[in-house]
């Protein structure tokens, strides 16, 4: 009897080699009855030409030496849907790998709110398991999560085990906290600390789908950082939110936007900017009663991208306190 279905929805912008590495460990995952949705959120480098190139078997994925992955076989049949035709779910598509090009960089939330569109549309799922397009899965992780859900149907999200794909036996993640006083988030590492998350990271969440008719999509307003702690608050009314230990995911984190919370110092201009603007936006949204302790936090940013000697930075941080942007 197969199990559940499930939609393993990849969101891809300029990182091809990441998505065909993750491509190559979703597919020798344990779980049989799945799809994998790739959007392609408006990318310049000709990734999904690469993509296909992969699933034809003409291009190989590039896989750390620290991990024991293998390789799936090829060719792996895939379909391209246009963005146009999401909605409409009378066609029901069969092939294993589906690619959506978006047309646009809509962002994280944005990227992915297509793919769910798609799932919706099809109706023919239980759970969408997001899954960033910069991690490698172990071969059991879904199967581990979709244990987890059916074990307690009141669980809207849950969450894997992250850890860092370049240092692999270190714990990444076990979901997250908010600090709702400064308007920060932080990672659990510790898994005695996780048992009552805030927020599951956004790098793995298998979603269900009750979750998705009755909370909605994620918010796109961010772009880019906040959508899963976003997602979390307003599906933390309705359902619980959980992790499962043994569904092991290696995240290599900020392939594509720069931000890294192993090395704070050297994230990128973009990641600052939104990171810092969505600090503001997300209290503003739940929580704009500690606005005075969230802004007074950001003159200590300030502080600190002086020292760094990241002059620039500070205009950006007194536009975002002054016109919120």
């Amino acid at each position: 009897m197969k199990g559940k279905k499930v939609y393993v929805l990849i969101l891809n912008w300029n990182g091809w080699a990441d998505t065909i590495a993750c491509l190559e460990s979703v597919f020798q995952n344990t779980y049989t009855n799945f799809q994998v949705i790739v959007c392609d959120n408006g990318s310049t480098d000709a990734s999904m030409d690469k993509i296909k190139k992969w699933a034809n078997g003409s291009l190989t994925a590039t896989i750390s030496t620290n991990l024991v992955i293998g390789r799936c076989p090829k060719p792996i049949a895939y379909t391209e849907v246009l963005i146009n035709d999401i909605n409409r779910g009378e066609n029901i598509v069969n092939e294993p790998l589906i690619l959506i090009e978006t047309g646009n960089n809509f962002g994280f939330a944005g990227g992915n709110n297509v793919g769910l569109r798609f799932a919706l549309a099809q109706n023919n799922f239980d759970y969408v398991w997001i899954l960033n397009n910069d991690t490698v899965v172990c071969k059991d992780s879904l199967t581990e999560l979709v244990n987890t859900m059916e074990a307690d149907t009141s669980i809207g999200i849950c969450g894997s085990k992250l850890m860092y794909y370049d240092t692999p036996t270190k714990v990444q993640s076990l979901g997250g906290k908010y600090n709702k006083v400064l308007g920060i988030s932080n990672h659990i590492v510790d898994k005695n600390d996780s048992l009552n998350i805030d927020y599951v990271v956004g790098a793995s969440m298998l979603v269900s789908k009750v979750f998705i008719e009755t909370i909605g999509f994620m918010q796109e307003d961010y772009f880019l950082y906040y959508e899963d702690l976003d997602w979390s608050v307003r599906g933390k009314k309705f359902f619980k939110l959980a992790y499962n230990l043994n569904s092991v995911v290696y995240h290599k984190e900020g392939a594509s936007t720069g931000g890294n919370t192993k090395d704070k110092d050297n994230k990128s201009k973009i990641s600052d900017y939104y990171s810092i603007r969505n600090r503001v936006f997300f209290t503003k949204k739940y929580f704009k009663w500690y606005l005075p302790t969230v802004y007074l936090g950001l003159v200590l940013t300030i502080v600190n991208r002086v020292r760094r000697k990241q002059y620039s930075r500070v205009w950006m941080i007194l536009k975002i306190i002054l016109i919120g942007k």
